[in-house]
């Protein structure tokens, strides 16, 4: 069944090319694209995808070359047969098929776009930009059907505008993406990295007026206010990022999306007066919101009420006992009483949180793993707890949160030195976390 639906997926992504390095589509696109009529070439497709199954590489070969000499909407065969290879591992066979294209196809846009891809996804930036430059040129003069060319310009424009942002040279970046919006007008995706472009460039007014464009037909529901407000915070301006928020926060009074999304901006930015009025406000809008009520506990986890906190996450897990939020705010509330019973309780609920959520290169399995060693330090096994939560900072990015767990941690052991570092992190951060004043304290007395 898994590899049914594997190879139904690669064929929509056959049959259509869409800009590469911006993104993911929408949930909508992706229903609209299932749902639409098939395609003529669907009966050869799926006789080249059976054969690809079977192993038998020519038949395959000539099925996708038969689909794209009879329908000009399709790229080449070869690269239709590369894609497939890349899509199900088959590295080898995927670059000699692409080693075709390029032979037997040179003024194909696709396969330069392809091999650009390839390039960027190894790290090969310099040669990425090359190929896209080459994408670009030749699609130019591309005939055989104007709603590919289109697209193939469009995947062009968006992987160079992705190179110029990773290099931060956001000027070359933006006609790029002013050019894939041309041919893309409601790519949601462009229009935000339009306005991240502007923004870095200091183009503040451009950067709200084209997320404002974007608010007229985005699906997202997020206002522009919000939006400006988060790259303000990301960018260090906290109190142009207030500013913002509170606009957002006005503009959008009636809307529960928007005030949970203050709310959650006000979290991280320790502003907790702003984030107790839009907790409240969205729990007038929507009071029966699983979202709003985690908020709530979250905000009682900020106050000190750590019981307020556990009454309202046991009941969100009581209604649904898979939900991450609600587990782990529940083990974090209990973790944070003076009750020995508590504690072995909230053991076992980050038991049961690690067996689904064990892998470190996510940020829930990060989390998870840092709960677990919390919960660890917390009945006092500080060994054991020292080996799980090198785990949970080895992952990758953590959050404030867990720094201090780190901390905490690394002091009970006698790493003093890796314990301040990690006090020093956590309070350096701009993303406020319940428990700061005792890491403050925890600084303090590892810096006597």
């Amino acid at each position: 069944m898994k590899i049914a639906m594997k190879l139904f997926a690669i064929v929509c992504m056959l049959l259509l090319v869409s800009p590469a390095l911006h993104g993911q589509e929408s949930a909508d696109s992706t229903q609209a694209t299932t749902q639409q009529a098939p395609h003529p070439a669907q009966p050869l497709l799926d006789k080249a995808l059976a054969a690809f199954k079977e192993s038998d590489a020519t038949a395959a070969m000539e099925l996708f070359q038969s689909a794209y000499n009879q329908h000009p909407d399709l790229p080449p065969g070869e690269v239709m047969f590369a894609r497939l290879a890349y899509a199900t591992g088959n590295r080898s066979s995927g670059r000699t098929a692409l080693e075709r294209a390029a032979e037997n196809h040179g003024n194909d846009p696709e396969v330069w776009n392809m091999l650009a891809e390839l390039a960027i996804g190894e790290g090969r930036i310099a040669e990425a930009e090359v190929l896209f430059e080459k994408a670009l040129e030749l699609s130019d003069s591309y005939d055989r059907n104007e709603t590919r060319k289109n697209k193939l310009t469009a995947t062009a424009h968006a992987g160079l505008a992705a190179i110029y942002e990773r290099r931060q040279n956001w000027a070359a970046a933006k006609p790029h993406l002013r050019a894939w919006i041309e041919l893309d007008q409601r790519n949601e995706a462009a229009w935000n990295r339009l306005a991240a472009a502007h923004f870095q460039l200091e183009d503040y007014e451009f950067a709200k007026q084209t997320l404002q464009n974007l608010s007229t037909f985005s699906k997202s529901g997020v206002l522009p206010e919000v939006a400006m407000g988060r790259m303000y915070q990301a960018d260090g301006k906290h109190e142009l990022a207030k500013k913002a928020m509170l606009n957002a926060k006005q503009a959008g009074q009636d809307d529960a999306q928007t005030q949970i999304a203050v709310g959650l901006w006000a979290m991280a930015a320790g502003e907790q007066q702003l984030m107790q009025q839009c907790v409240n406000r969205a729990k007038e809008l929507v009071p029966d919101s699983p979202a709003v009520n985690a908020m709530l506990g979250t905000v009682k986890r900020f106050e000190g009420d750590s019981v307020g906190a556990e009454i309202i996450f046991a009941e969100l897990h009581q209604q649904n006992p898979a939900s991450f939020d609600a587990t782990n705010g529940l083990a974090l509330s209990l973790l944070s009483q003076d009750s020995p019973e508590k504690h072995q309780l909230a053991l076992r609920h980050a038991e049961v949180l690690l067996k689904s959520n064990s892998n470190t290169k996510t940020q829930k399995g990060r989390a998870a793993v840092a709960t677990y060693a919390w919960a660890l330090f917390r009945i006092g096994k500080t060994k054991e707890a020292e080996q799980v939560i090198r785990k949970a900072i080895l992952g990758g990015e953590f959050s404030p949160e867990v720094g201090y767990f780190a901390a905490a941690i690394f002091e009970s052991v006698g790493e003093l030195d890796a314990a301040k570092q990690f006090a020093q992190a956590a309070l350096n951060s701009s993303v406020a976390f319940p428990e700061e004043a005792d890491a403050r304290a925890l600084l303090t007395r590892l810096s006597k």
